[in-house]
């Protein structure tokens, strides 16, 4: 549950569940008579020291756990109701456990004392030498880790003897800390239905029922035995299907890597294959013009630009003039080429 209520009136909520719905008046209520709940100030020790070892095997660094508030208790109420046109009887019982508690840094804790005590060093001297006690505790014994240990293990005795808690559940100081936080569950529901009026021998029966009822150790074994069991299953399974993606992807990155190197291979082929063709097609396509050429009695010349020329295929070496294809020469020029004049070398 994330909003407490006391055990009143969760009992409350869970009557129309019994009665189908049927309207009901609330008669009287008692304690409910739990052995251990004869003694609730030890069983509100043992619950906040349980508490504070489990918050301490968790404790997360830097940070302590300080316990504000702790309820154990039993409630039963007794409710009359109609069904089917008869008076009936439910008295309904029910534990509740609930912890208020903070997640606080040590130093933020001591620092925010320190700035309290300054701020209020005027309303109490004795408030202030307390504050001024604790602050120098804090330097000499251990640092903030060791004032706030000091804190967590006093808790356990200061809520213990109280007979109601500290301060109502949700409005405990927590200076320095993070937030407050509440936990609480029903560890117990115990119904006894019957027709009117309650007696006294029925009340007895009840009582008896409730203070008798326990869990048989062995059914606590075999659940933590089964428990534990499927844990050990639950963790071979995920193994097993772990090691199972393990060789499917294996398996799927292989046939991968076979098919991309099959992909280069074929490519690889493929172009080669285009080269091939494109170089015959070259010779082919020179062959023809070569043939031409030699029909028309002309060579072809390349330009500097990389176009190409014919000339008559008379002349030894020819020559552009500015690069104009109109003015062209054939001479038997030696090293000394005129001015503005470019040599034309043949198409292969």
């Amino acid at each position: 549950m994330r909003r407490f209520i006391d055990p009143a009136q969760y009992l409350d909520q869970i009557v129309p569940a019994l009665t189908e719905g049927q309207p009901f008046k609330y008669l009287s209520s008692c304690q409910l008579p739990r052995i251990y709940l004869n003694n609730i100030p030890n069983e509100v020790r043992n619950y906040v020291n349980q508490a504070n070892q489990e918050f301490m095997a968790a404790r997360v660094s830097d940070y302590s756990v300080i316990i504000h508030n702790a309820i154990v208790n039993g409630t039963v109420r007794v409710y009359s109701y109609t069904q089917q046109g008869q008076q009936r009887i439910l008295v309904l019982g029910a534990e509740v456990r609930a912890l208020e508690y903070s997640f606080i840094n040590a130093a933020n804790k001591a620092m925010a004392d320190a700035i309290n005590m300054l701020i209020n060093r005027k309303k109490s001297a004795g408030s202030g030498k307390r504050l001024w006690k604790q602050f120098l505790d804090y330097g000499n014994n251990g640092g903030a880790y060791g004032a706030a240990q000091r804190e967590i293990d006093q808790s356990a005795d200061m809520i213990a003897s109280q007979s109601k808690p500290m301060k109502p559940f949700g409005q405990a100081d927590t200076s320095g800390a993070l937030a407050a936080y509440i936990d609480w569950e029903v560890t117990g529901v115990y119904a006894l239905m019957m027709p009117a009026p309650l007696t006294n021998e029925m009340a007895d029966a009840y009582n008896t029922f409730v203070c008798s009822l326990q869990v048989d150790s062995y059914i606590k074994a075999r659940m933590l035995n089964r428990t534990k069991k499927i844990g050990n299953q639950m963790n071979v399974q995920v193994q097993q299907e772990f090691a199972d993606y393990q060789r499917i992807h294996a398996a799927q990155t292989s046939a991968f890597e076979q098919y991309q190197q099959a992909y280069r291979q074929r490519s690889s082929i493929s172009y080669s294959i285009r080269s091939s063709y494109q170089k015959r097609s070259e010779v082919q396509d020179r062959a023809r013009e070569k043939f031409s050429e030699a029909t028309r009695g002309v060579n072809s010349y390349v330009r500097s630009d990389g176009s190409t020329t014919e000339f008559s295929s008379s002349a030894d070496r020819v020559f552009m003039k500015n690069s104009d294809p109109s003015a062209m020469h054939s001479a038997g020029w030696a090293d000394d080429v005129p001015f503005g004049w470019s040599e034309l070398k043949k198409k292969e």
